[in-house]
């Protein structure tokens, strides 16, 4: 089971390490990924860590008070959370350096955060195992029994590691600049997938079937980082953001269901505003306004 844990900044690389070394112990069929390089620093996505997003089937988002806002954590967390044939990847940011669950604000503190406590690190485990093959999970008391034979095996590194690096909440930054980031990833990452499309027609059948792999997953991995961001700008409009999907009438298309939050007051105007804020993104988005559920 393909485990992605995403990074950003020494600290919360030194805890994926951690989680990468440490995991397997629990069950063998964890298989976590770390990137080797801190991506963020470049903006040069590899191609390989694209495919890795698309492949995953868990995600583990080390968060940190300095890194929080960094678009390279935000896109991962999009892309992971991506759906394929309606089955989601499940995301779990890890608080490394927060008081409270409650201290993540939007859009990572919209999944279902993890601390680095016993407690909390057991329930990410019990899900992660949860999310193997049934032939591959261990039993519940087997579970309970190696999760405790193991836990100093992270404990005590991991408070090595907070020892060392108590760090400081970084400046927050405004949406504006935090969008205007993501966009210039967004944009790298759609001028790597053309590329890939203009090389395909070079090569032979077999290269050319990887590359429109590669390309899909490029498209994937973009919508879904773009669709994490236009979170904030749903919000602005009044809706709330329910979701994304494919459109069955344009498949390259992705869809954002949201739902009204203002009882229908100027809603059309408001999609219209929305619609075109969102053309700003490079993205074409189909927004489908749902009823609430009650």
């Amino acid at each position: 089971m393909k485990i992605f844990i995403s990074w950003s900044g020494t600290r919360s690389r030194k805890t994926a390490e951690l989680l990468r070394r440490w995991l397997p112990l629990i069950n063998q069929d964890f298989d976590p990924f770390v990137s080797g390089e801190d991506i963020s620093k470049g903006g040069n996505w590899s191609q390989a860590i694209i495919e890795e997003l698309n492949q995953s089937d868990f995600g583990i988002v080390c968060v940190t008070p300095g890194n929080q806002e960094k678009p390279w954590l935000l896109f991962e967390a999009g892309a992971l959370s991506k759906q394929v044939d309606n089955e989601p990847t499940l995301v779990a940011p890890l608080l490394i350096g927060f008081k409270g669950k409650r201290d993540l604000p939007p859009p990572l503190g919209r999944f279902q955060t993890t601390l680095p406590d016993q407690d909390d690190m057991y329930k990410l485990v019990k899900a992660l195992n949860a999310t193997c093959e049934p032939n591959r999970q261990q039993p519940s008391e087997t579970l309970k029994t190696v999760f405790h034979k193991w836990w100093d095996d992270f404990e005590m590194p991991f408070r090595e590691i907070e020892n060392s690096h108590p760090g400081h909440p970084a400046p927050r930054r405004s949406p504006d600049e935090i969008m205007a980031e993501v966009l210039d990833i967004v944009r790298s990452l759609q001028r790597q997938a053309a590329s890939t499309a203009q090389a395909a027609a070079e090569t032979t059948n077999a290269e050319r079937t990887n590359a429109t792999f590669k390309t899909r997953a490029a498209s994937l991995a973009t919508a879904a980082a773009t669709a994490m961001n236009a979170y904030s700008e749903v919000k602005n409009f009044g809706f709330t953001m329910l979701g994304v999907g494919g459109n069955p009438r344009n498949p390259s298309q992705p869809t954002l269901k949201v739902t009204d939050q203002q009882g229908g007051v100027n809603v059309e105007a408001r999609l219209l505003g929305l619609r075109e804020m969102l053309q700003m993104t490079g993205i074409n988005y189909d927004i489908e306004l749902v009823d609430p559920v009650e």
